[in-house]
């Protein structure tokens, strides 16, 4: 395990705890309550043991608790109860050696201290609700400047195929043309942006009984452009659930993603794979192109990021992972080819998996299966 995924996950829970909604009422009551009663607990366990057992670090725990799940103030409540649990707690333990100066000396450093800790968790809280702020804004930002470019760039591109259709002289269909083909490319990055926009707002999957091996092969029939100039192949593998509950249209759009992308890189073959590995469902895309460089593995799911410069929106394969993995799935590169996983849910009533071997060849041409 690399030292950087340690320090995401340490952030990610980090951020996850912090970020929790603080509770009021009832709970909160309970939450201060259950504190202080610790409180004494941990002072009378504290001084049982003496000097054998050093308990100081669990003063710290409630309450960064009560920061946390409360509020500020009553952090700094039970930060002063906790310094003057511990001052007690001490002062019996050696109340010979210590003068009342030093022991109150004691007190005040602690309760400064937990209180220091209780102000930095209030500080993060602050700047986590303002980054989540933000990140909102920017969110409904990119989700109306998109839907409102969409109309007039597919206005635009609707009156350059019918000027093109009317004819002109050839520079001007070139132009035209080339008008044409940027609209097009300008309208699947608005499609992409306001999918990324819909995916950041948490929608939850809308589940649905699905047969795998035909939303794949239906799915390579809808790419016309890639069978014609390519030999195209689906596979079954030995074990392919014929009847499943998945997210049909996301699915469909993260094998679609991924069979844009092989259609920009493949030579001469695509191979799709569907069936079931490790309890999970699997759907392969390789195709014999250069592939990712090595490195640029996990890169290449990051958001705008265009690894060839060939026209794609650098948002593809970043859609792709994230609708498998708000169905619970993932996305990933390995060997040369793309995995999309994704969990069994059969549906009731349904026929656990099925034995299946065999392929489809699709025609250049024409999509269509051979």
């Amino acid at each position: 395990m690399s030292s950087t995924f340690r320090a995401d996950a340490v952030r990610s829970f980090v951020i996850r705890l912090v970020g929790r909604r603080q509770v009021q009422g009832p709970a909160a009551a309970l939450v201060a309550c259950s504190a202080i009663v610790f409180l004494v607990v941990l002072a009378a366990i504290d001084y049982v043991t003496g000097a054998e057992l050093s308990l100081s670090v669990f003063y710290l725990l409630p309450v960064v608790v009560a920061a946390i799940a409360v509020s500020t103030g009553l952090g700094l409540a039970l930060a002063a109860a906790a310094s003057l649990a511990w001052v007690l707690a001490d002062a019996l333990i050696d109340a010979a050696d210590r003068t009342p100066a030093l022991q109150i000396w004691n007190g005040v450093l602690r309760f400064l201290i937990l209180s220091l800790v209780v102000l930095l968790v209030a500080a993060l809280r602050r700047a986590l609700e303002a980054a989540q702020a933000s990140e909102r804004r920017s969110r409904e930002f990119l989700a109306f400047a998109a839907h409102q470019l969409r109309t007039p760039v597919a206005g635009l591109r609707v009156s350059a195929e019918a000027l093109v259709l009317e004819g002109s002289t050839p520079t001007e269909e070139r132009l035209l043309s080339n008008l044409t083909a940027q609209s097009a490319r300008i309208g699947h990055l608005i499609t992409a942006l306001l999918q990324m926009a819909r995916i950041d707002q948490g929608e939850p999957p809308d589940l649905r009984p699905v047969d795998v091996f035909s939303l794949a092969s239906s799915e390579i029939e809808r790419h016309p452009s890639l069978a014609s100039r390519l030999d195209v192949r689906l596979h079954a593998m030995a074990t392919v659930p014929p009847i499943v509950l998945l997210d049909g249209a996301a699915t469909r759009e993260a094998l679609g993603n991924l069979l844009d992308n092989a259609s920009r890189h493949a030579e001469t073959a695509v191979d799709v794979t569907v069936g079931i590995v490790g309890g999970r469902i699997r759907i392969v895309v390789r195709d014999d192109g250069p592939g990712l460089p090595a490195g640029a593995e996990e890169r290449a799911f990051d958001r705008f990021v265009s690894l060839d410069n060939q026209g794609g929106t650098g948002l593809g394969l970043a859609i792709a992972r994230a609708l498998a993995r708000r169905q619970g799935g993932d996305l990933t590169y390995e060997r040369r080819e793309f995995s999309l996983d994704l969990p069994v849910v059969t549906p009731p009533g349904c026929e656990p998996p099925e034995r299946r071997h065999g392929s489809q060849r699709h025609r250049a041409g024409t999509g269509a299966p051979a």
